[in-house]
C-alpha cells in the first residue's frame, strides 16, 4: 500500500532533519502529528518498529510499484526508538492545539471591500455512510470531504467581495458521539468509522477551507450552527477552530451558542439558525423581535436547513430560504421516498444594496 501525500511529505521533512522537533516545525504542525504520521506509514508499509528507516533524498519518492525506495538515493538511517518519560510529557505539551501566526492578506484586484462573500453549506452529514444498492450512490467520510472541498474552492473562487463568510447550517456530522444515534430521538444512524475519525475530518476540512478563504479574501468567518445530529459536536468544531485561529486578526470563529444566529453587514442583516425547532414561518417574527437591529436593516435574510430541500417564505421584507445539502441520501431517507437536488451556495452582499450576486456548486 502507498503512502498518503501527507505521509510522503513528513518523510521527506525527516530527510531534512535529525529529529522529529524540527521536521514538524517545517511542516507547521505538532511534533507529536509528525510521530503519529510515521506511525501510520510504518503501518502501511508494514515495517517493523524495530526496524531501521531509510530516508529518502528530498526529491525521492517511495515507489507502490516495486515496494522500496530508490537504493541509489539512500542517505540517512533513521532508526525509530521507544518513547521515554520527557518524549509523553512533549507529546501531552504539543497536543494542545497551537495557533497560527498572523499573516499578511494578499492584494485584492477586483475585489470590493463593501462586498461579504456568504458561503452556505446545508446539512453536509459527514461520516454518513450509503450504500448504492440502498440510497442510489456510495458516500463516506472520505468523499463527502473530497466534495466539500472542491465545492468550497469553487463558490470562495467566485466571490466578489474582500470579506469571506463560511457557514455550515446545522448537522455539520452525521452523528453527535460514539453512540452513532440522533440525540433527541436516538434515531439510529449509519456511520462511516468512528466518531473520533469524523470530528478530526471534519475539523481538518474546515481547516482547508479557511486556509483557502484566507488566499481569496481579506478576512474570514467561521460560523458553525448546531442542528439536531450533532449539537454537542458542533461545539467542539468551534472551539478546535477558534484554538486554530485564535492569533490570526484576519480570521474570526463565532463561538457563540445561540440557536438563532445573526451578521449585520452594513444595510444587511444575515440569520442563520437550523430551523429545527421553529417553523419557517415563525422564523422572521423571532428574528426581529431577538434583534432590533435586524428587524431595521434594509435586505432581511434568514438561512435554514433541516429539510434537505429548497423552501422558501417571505414575509412584510423578510426572506427565509431552506437550503439543499451536498449529502446524498441515507437508507433512511431512501426508504421514505424524499427526493431533492445537491447543492451549496454562496451570496455576495453589498454593505449598502443587498445582495449583488448568487453562485452555486
Amino acid at each position: 500500500m502507498k503512502l498518503t501525500p501527507r505521509q510522503s511529505e513528513a518523510l521527506d521533512a525527516l530527510s531534512r532533519h535529525d529529529n522529529y522537533a524540527d521536521a514538524a516545525a517545517e511542516m507547521g504542525i505538532t511534533e507529536s502529528r509528525v510521530r503519529g504520521l510515521m506511525c501510520e506509514a510504518r503501518q502501511r508499509l508494514q515495517v517493523d518498529s524495530d526496524e531501521e528507516w531509510v530516508v529518502p533524498a528530498v526529491n525521492e519518492r517511495y515507489n507502490p510499484e516495486t515496494g522500496q525506495w530508490n537504493p541509489t538515493t539512500r542517505r540517512r538511517v533513521f532508526r525509530p526508538r521507544a518513547m521515554t518519560a520527557d518524549d509523553i510529557t512533549r507529546a501531552v505539551a504539543d497536543a494542545k492545539v497551537k495557533p497560527v501566526k498572523a499573516r499578511k492578506a494578499p492584494a485584492m484586484r477586483g475585489k470590493d471591500p463593501l462586498i461579504l462573500d456568504q458561503v452556505l453549506f446545508g446539512d453536509m452529514h459527514i461520516g454518513m455512510l450509503a450504500h448504492h444498492e440502498e440510497a442510489g450512490m456510495n458516500w463516506d467520510t472520505d468523499i463527502s470531504v473530497r466534495v466539500h472541498r472542491e465545492a468550497a474552492e469553487y463558490l470562495l473562487s467566485e466571490g466578489m467581495g474582500t470579506h469571506a463568510r463560511i457557514t455550515t447550517i446545522g448537522d455539520t456530522t452525521h452523528a453527535n458521539d460514539q453512540t452513532n444515534a440522533t440525540p433527541r430521538s436516538k434515531h439510529q444512524l449509519d456511520c462511516d468509522s468512528r466518531h473520533y475519525r469524523t470530528l478530526r475530518a471534519a475539523i481538518e476540512l474546515f481547516e482547508h477551507m479557511t486556509e483557502f478563504a484566507l488566499q481569496t479574501h481579506e478576512t474570514v468567518e467561521l460560523d458553525f450552527v448546531e442542528g439536531n445530529h450533532d449539537p454537542t459536536a458542533t461545539i467542539a468544531l468551534r472551539l478546535a477552530l477558534w484554538a486554530r485561529y485564535r492569533n490570526e486578526p484576519r480570521v474570526f470563529v463565532d463561538t457563540s451558542p445561540a440557536e438563532y444566529r445573526i451578521k449585520m453587514w452594513g444595510a444587511c442583516g444575515i440569520g442563520t439558525t437550523h430551523s429545527d425547532k421553529a417553523t419557517i414561518k415563525r422564523l422572521p417574527l423571532i428574528y426581529c423581535t431577538e434583534y432590533p437591529e435586524f428587524a431595521a436593516a434594509k435586505c432581511k435574510d434568514i438561512w435554514g436547513g433541516h429539510k434537505h430541500s429548497v423552501h422558501t417564505f417571505e414575509d412584510r421584507g423578510v426572506l427565509v430560504e431552506l437550503l439543499r445539502t451536498l449529502a446524498p441520501r441515507d437508507a433512511h431517507a431512501a426508504k421514505a421516498g424524499y427526493l431533492a437536488g445537491r447543492s451549496a451556495t454562496v451570496v455576495s452582499y453589498h454593505q449598502e444594496t443587498g445582495r449583488v450576486n448568487r453562485a452555486w456548486y
